[in-house]
């Protein structure tokens, strides 16, 4: 009796196994090289998924610069891939090769046909740059990290140097050389090399956390040094690439890493804000990166020597135009010449000098002010003229006399194009709208 148990119980155990490993079977009715296909499939209709193509955010290395590549992946394999750059000598250009998704322990997108352009990267002669054998040392494949199922972004990773590059939708009807002109045009604009001003990185104060301001000085068009405000770029400063593209009409700056702010809080990735000019970080809006304050600069820079001049053509309001001519006019019928005027130090003092021609001899007067900070305003006080010359033209020119002493108030000061690029200034009357000039540095 107990053998008869015993081989039911064996029986009974051999059925329950033989089900549970038909459940196992069922979870593997695929192979993993099918399964690799259908990924190799869905990885394939994504990239092809944005007819416009995608902006791909391209860092070939660790030490290298970032670069903005545009690619567009056709359904028949072929990629055309577009740069302006050093390496296209600043010039728009574009070409044409076979891309694919290949299965190597995932997927991978490959460059797999030499193509002019993105080849540069990973060729290994040292045409350009880089040693022999290395060159600039980039990747052609790169292992898909994440490509969500809406095509809204891809993640890549560099097969052998491992630097991520993102990928980013363009817009229906993009065209690639535009695309470039424009961003190209954007950067040049807002972060330009030769900026005379600060540029901040600064999260603003609340009851949690205290306020923080670190200086953003530009290395190169795509690297920006941060170090805190009143540090030492040399002891304190990290270098961060990164990159601009345009989505939705909007540009955006990314970085290649995190950036760690303390306090457990790390920023990336920045949107230009048109209305308050600057750039908003898109993950804590409290955090920006923006020029420092114009009036600020106004006087900063006058104390460090600089001048603000303008002249008869510069940018003014029809009643700043009118006033001006009234004193170019009264020159003119004395016999002189008048050439510009500005606001800077003469003799430790702020004046404004006003310099003319007189037959073969240039000639200069000056007339002194006070200038005073209040937020976004300098008041401007007029003192009189420094010196019996400043004073004989004074008396010999009533219209030079309602001049200078316009100049005597409350006056907004403003960029004339962006907070990142003080280079020309808009001094306007707080008193009167529509009385202001704009003004631009002069060493």
């Amino acid at each position: 009796m107990k053998k008869i148990l015993s081989m039911c119980m064996i029986l009974g155990a051999s059925v329950l196994f033989t089900a549970c490993a038909g459940e196992e079977d069922d979870l593997f009715d695929k192979s993993a090289a099918e399964r690799l296909n259908e990924m190799r499939d869905i990885y394939c209709a994504r990239l092809e998924a944005q007819p416009a193509g995608w902006a791909m955010q391209y860092y070939p290395t660790d030490e290298e610069d970032g670069y903005l590549i545009l690619a567009d992946f056709n359904a028949d394999h072929s990629v055309k891939v577009a740069m302006r750059n050093a390496f296209t000598y600043n010039a728009y250009k574009e070409c044409t090769s076979v891309w694919d998704i290949i299965t190597d322990n995932g997927p991978v997108l490959s460059f797999n046909t030499y193509n002019d352009l993105f080849h540069i990267f990973s060729d290994p002669s040292d045409t350009w740059g880089g040693d022999t054998g290395t060159g600039i040392g980039g990747d052609y494949e790169f292992v898909v990290v994440d490509a969500p199922e809406d095509a809204s972004y891809m993640m890549l990773k560099g097969k052998k140097r491992g630097t991520y590059t993102l990928l980013t939708p363009l817009e229906q009807g993009t065209d690639f050389e535009t695309y470039f002109t424009e961003v190209i045009n954007f950067q040049d604009t807002y972060l330009p090399m030769t900026r005379p001003n600060y540029v901040y990185m600064k999260r603003e104060g609340d009851e949690s956390i205290s306020a923080k301001s670190y200086i953003f000085e530009l290395e190169t068009s795509n690297r920006a040094m941060l170090y805190p405000e009143g540090g030492d770029p040399v002891m304190d400063g990290v270098v961060y690439p990164f990159i601009i593209t345009q989505r939705s009409g909007k540009y955006y700056l990314r970085f290649r890493d995190q950036i760690s702010m303390g306090d457990g809080e790390v920023v990336r990735e920045f949107v230009y804000d048109e209305t308050l000019d600057k750039f908003v970080c898109t993950d804590d809006e409290n955090y920006s990166i923006e020029g420092e304050g114009t009036a600020e600069f106004f006087i900063r820079s006058i104390n460090e020597t600089t001048r603000w001049q303008w002249q008869r053509n510069n940018d003014m309001s029809e009643k700043m135009q009118a006033a001006y001519d009234d004193v170019f006019n009264a020159f003119k019928d004395k016999g002189y010449s008048l050439l510009n005027m500005s606001f800077g130090l003469e003799n430790n003092q702020t004046s404004m000098r006003i310099n003319f021609r007189q037959k073969q001899s240039n000639r200069k007067v000056a007339f002194l002010y006070g200038l005073a900070l209040d937020g976004e305003d300098v008041n401007i006080s007029y003192k009189g003229p420094d010196g019996d010359g400043a004073q004989a033209t004074l008396d010999a020119m009533p219209e030079l006399a309602s001049y200078v002493q316009s100049f005597n108030g409350k006056y907004h000061v403003t960029a004339a194009l962006s907070k990142f690029d003080q280079s020309t200034l808009r001094l306007t009357s707080g008193s009167d709208a529509d009385y202001w000039i704009d003004v631009k540095m002069v060493k």
